[in-house]
């Protein structure tokens, strides 16, 4: 399960890598090139995607048969996996996945929240990655 946890994150800072790229296009070009902006609702959905599927792995890893994100998050946040606030920054962009909320979303109102993408991705995987070196540290009695 580690390995997949692994792999997912590995594929989450790829996502991530993709945002900083169509970040640094000025916001005209950004508006303009529908490849450019699509691309980027993509890259946002699927980097969505891949942090639901490694909470549901996180979560069965430490026990907990749950399925549903909001629980699961609620888990992560409990046990201090997570940073301070980056469950509420997750629950603000959640749904947007439910209802494909960004391909209703002004262009240049995307072109400003993508920031806040690349900070919240790279955020889980710096905590998923931290909370699993120190739970492997525990078990093997290793210092982190």
């Amino acid at each position: 399960m580690l390995n997949e946890i692994s792999g997912k994150l590995d594929t989450l800072e790829y996502y991530t890598e993709v945002l900083y790229v169509a970040r640094s296009y000025r916001k005209e070009d950004f508006i303009g090139e529908p490849l450019i902006f699509g691309g980027t609702e993509r890259y946002i959905l699927l980097g969505i995607k891949e942090i639901k599927d490694i909470c549901r792995l996180v979560g069965h890893y430490n026990g907990l048969m749950e399925n549903d994100i909001a629980n699961i998050l609620d888990y992560l946040d409990d046990k201090k996996i997570l940073k301070a606030n980056l469950k509420l920054r997750f629950e603000k962009y959640l749904p947007i996945i439910k209802v494909d909320y960004l391909k209703y979303m002004d262009k240049e109102e995307l072109y400003e929240i993508i920031n806040e993408f690349i900070d919240c991705f790279s955020d889980f995987k710096i905590c998923i990655e931290s909370y699993y070196k120190k739970d492997k540290s525990l078990k093997t009695g290793a210092a982190v």
